[in-house]
């Protein structure tokens, strides 16, 4: 093993061990709205149409930045105490209550009481 893979190797043994404070910023921004190319701007990396996201891509194709948002996100998962099944089944009740509403309001538009 050369000395860059050791010191990969050591840099990352830690989850969320990342080398440049602006990729801890493109992981905290990634987790807001998960828009990799937003992330990479926002961090304040340049960049540009295409190039932004490659560039972005190219970010969360790294070992450490992916160990470093599935950590991140875990974290928020244990604080929040919701999972993904949680906030699927929420939208899913809200779309219904919101279609019978509006099946509710065309009832009484067209069809008034009398």
């Amino acid at each position: 093993m050369d000395r860059r893979a050791k010191r990969r190797q050591r840099d990352f043994a830690t989850v969320g061990a990342l080398p440049e404070r602006k990729q801890q910023r493109f992981v905290a921004e990634y987790l807001i709205d998960l828009n990799a190319t937003a992330a990479y701007k926002r961090a304040g990396y340049e960049g540009k149409g295409k190039s932004a996201e490659n560039a972005a891509s190219r970010m969360l194709g790294n070992v450490g930045v992916q160990l470093a948002v599935t950590a991140a996100m875990q974290q928020r998962g244990e604080r929040t105490g919701i999972t993904a099944d949680q906030v699927i089944r929420e939208i899913e009740r809200m779309a219904v209550t919101r279609e019978a509403i509006c099946i509710g309001v065309l009832l009484f538009r067209y069809f008034p009481s009398p």
